[in-house]
């Protein structure tokens, strides 16, 4: 996972018409994508050097809460598995995730 994040960020960089270097990644990580933050960093943090302008940039993760609508009622919760994933409106076990499934580099900051 790290090294795909530094892959986007190095190929970005290489298209660049400067020589700029990376400051920062900024990536959103679904709920329900089960990554554990402090790991992808600690990843991260060791990997970075084997890449050209990346070696001092900087992971920035946001984690986005998992939502789901209910087919039943409509109704918009955070899905959980305390629940099973069910409605608490209705208790209709079927709903259709919004969001929690993102893996996504939505930014990069040169210098």
């Amino acid at each position: 996972m790290a090294q795909s994040i530094l892959d986007i960020a190095s190929k970005k960089l290489a298209s660049t018409a400067h020589t700029d270097t990376v400051t920062a990644i900024h990536v959103i990580i679904g709920q329900f994508r089960n990554i554990d933050i402090d790991s992808l960093k600690f990843a991260f943090d060791n990997i970075r050097p084997m890449y050209a302008g990346c070696s001092n940039c900087k992971l920035e993760a946001e984690v986005v809460t998992a939502r789901a609508t209910c087919r039943g009622c409509c109704d918009t919760y955070n899905p959980d598995m305390a629940t099973s994933f069910r409605c608490p409106g209705c208790g209709n076990g079927v709903g259709q995730l919004i969001s929690g499934e993102e893996l996504d580099v939505i930014g990069i900051t040169l210098r």
